[in-house]
């Protein structure tokens, strides 16, 4: 892993997890103790990327077990899967009902425009 380039680069850290993940479940202790480090890190630093790349990993359970210990990680990893679902459904909401979401955000100009 690039983990070896420095422990937090702010600009890898996602693309590393989105990998990590990938690669997860492995049987390689000094892998997963890096990984184990990264998610910490990551829920330090920005817990709605690091519940994105959890989710398209299906790492979800595995960052809950990592971050256990620490009650304020798991807050901010729950706050952004909370957040990213939340998108994800007005997302999805949004591409069913495209026709209604233009007529509200028109709506929503105009009423600004006033």
């Amino acid at each position: 892993m690039s983990v070896l380039t420095g422990r937090y680069v702010p600009g890898l850290m996602t693309s590393r997890l989105y990998v990590a993940f990938r690669m997860f479940p492995t049987e390689d202790m000094e892998l997963l103790d890096l990984l184990k480090d990264q998610v910490r890190v990551s829920a330090e630093a920005d817990g709605r990327e690091l519940a994105r790349a959890a989710q398209f990993g299906f790492a979800d359970a595995f960052v809950r077990v990592v971050l256990a210990s620490d009650t304020a990680l798991v807050r901010n990893f729950d706050r952004g899967m909370a957040y990213n679902i939340a998108a994800d459904g007005a997302a999805a909401w949004q591409a069913i009902n495209a026709d209604r979401a233009r007529r509200l955000r028109e709506r929503a100009r105009a009423g600004a425009a006033r």
